[in-house]
């Protein structure tokens, strides 16, 4: 029977399968999560860096600690959830954990990739603004926001995550979350405004 389980795990193709399918073939098969590990260690990697101070290294031991957390706790992953909710509730908990026993300081996003992706999607009202002078007013402003309001930005413009998933992963009502968003927003269109009148 063992024989014959490991042959049909060996003929299935683990890239082609869901994010869901993949956890629960790992309660019975630890190879399998290697995939999973695959897909999110970067995402989980670069969240954390954003989350917490600290350097490249100990991004890398939280983000390696979180996967171990998760393997371990597959059994109360619930199917009808989403692994990457589950996973980056995972992450987001054990950052918080780590960084209140180590006194770490929340980092201001220093990521020119995010400051791209949130200017994108936003009213830009720095338009007259060169590239670069760009980057530095939204990094700027990113870093004044609250942390609640860095959070959802975060979440939703970098990781991509819907208003239900957010709510989840924060373990909040869908409804914070999308009055959160929305003053996040609001508040960094302000921001924008000031340092484009402070720079005229």
């Amino acid at each position: 029977m063992v024989n014959q389980y490991t042959r049909i795990m060996n003929n299935i193709d683990t890239t082609k399968l869901s994010d869901e399918e993949l956890a629960f073939l790992s309660l019975r098969h630890k190879d399998v999560f290697e995939e999973l590990v695959k897909r999110f260690q970067n995402r989980i990697y670069n969240f954390i860096l954003r989350y917490c101070s600290g350097s490249n290294e100990l991004a890398q031991d939280l983000a390696q600690e979180v996967f171990v957390k998760a393997y371990f706790a597959l059994s109360q992953f619930k199917p009808e959830r989403k692994f990457s909710t589950w996973i980056f509730t995972l992450a987001r908990n054990h950052t918080i954990d780590e960084s209140r026993k180590k006194k770490l300081k929340y980092t201001s996003l220093d990521e020119p990739v995010l400051e791209a992706t949130v200017a994108s999607k936003l009213a830009n009202p720095h338009q007259e603004l060169e590239q670069k002078d760009k980057e530095q007013v939204m990094k700027k402003a990113i870093n004044k926001l609250d942390k609640p309001y860095r959070e959802v930005i975060i979440l939703f413009y970098l990781q991509q995550f819907s208003y239900q998933e957010i709510a989840d992963i924060l373990k909040k009502p869908l409804g914070t979350i999308k009055s959160q968003l929305n003053r996040a927003k609001d508040a960094l269109k302000i921001i924008l405004l000031e340092y484009k009148e402070a720079l005229l």
